[in-house]
This record gives C-alpha cells, sequence and structure tokens, in this order.
C-alpha cells in the first residue's frame, strides 16, 4: 500500500511534526518553567482568573424594577424561614432522640441495680 499526500492518515502525521516541530521552536526560543516556579505561576493564573470570574458575576449590570426587587426579597425570606423550620425540624428530632435514649439508659440501669439487689449487692 502506498501512502499519498491525499491520504487522511499522511495528513495527519505531517500535522503532529509540524506541531512538534512549532513547540520544539517555541520551546528554545521561550523556555517554559519547570518545577516549583511552574507551579507557583499556574497558581497564579488559577488565581487571577477567579478574580476576573468574581469581577464580571459581581459587576453586571442588572436593573431590577421595584416590583422585582420585592419578588427577590420576599423569595429571600422564603428560603431563610423555610430553611430555620428544617433546622428547627432537625434540633426537635435530635432532643426527642436524647430524651428517648436517656429514658432507655435509666431503664437499664434500673433493671441492673434491681438484679444486683436480687443478687445480694449492696446498691444504693
Amino acid at each position: 500500500m502506498q501512502i499519498t499526500e491525499e491520504d487522511p492518515e499522511y495528513k495527519r502525521y505531517k500535522r503532529r511534526k509540524e506541531a512538534k516541530e512549532q513547540r520544539e521552536i517555541l520551546e528554545e526560543l521561550v523556555p517554559k518553567e519547570t518545577g516549583r516556579d511552574a507551579r507557583i505561576d499556574a497558581k497564579k493564573y488559577r488565581a487571577q482568573l477567579r478574580r476576573e470570574q468574581e469581577d464580571n458575576i459581581g459587576g453586571t449590570d442588572v436593573i431590577i424594577d421595584e416590583y422585582e426587587g420585592d419578588r427577590i426579597k420576599e423569595m429571600v425570606l422564603k428560603r431563610e424561614m423555610e430553611r430555620q423550620r428544617r433546622q428547627q425540624q432537625r434540633e426537635a428530632e435530635k432532643a426527642s432522640k436524647l430524651a428517648a435514649a436517656r429514658e432507655k439508659e435509666e431503664q437499664t440501669i434500673a433493671m441492673l441495680k434491681e438484679l444486683a439487689k436480687n443478687a445480694g449487692y449492696n446498691v444504693k
């Protein structure tokens, strides 16, 4: 089988070879950071991108009319009230489970004291 310039495999081979040559030339002209310096630069770059994204999010110019603003405040208030209700419900469940566990423990202790008395031990 003869490979021609129109063959997709040959085209792929050429592209990859040219890209590799370009990377080698670029590496010679501008050496790439390695080791600790590379990690520090990468970290700085990611932090800069994150700051830019936060600035873009915070800096959007959205005009909210009074009705929409009231609706948003109402939604936020509802969400907060629902969160508080769920929190109180969790705390109530936790308290009831704790009370049940204490009651069971007291019953167990009373039973053990009774067994100890019946066995002849001096128990308070």
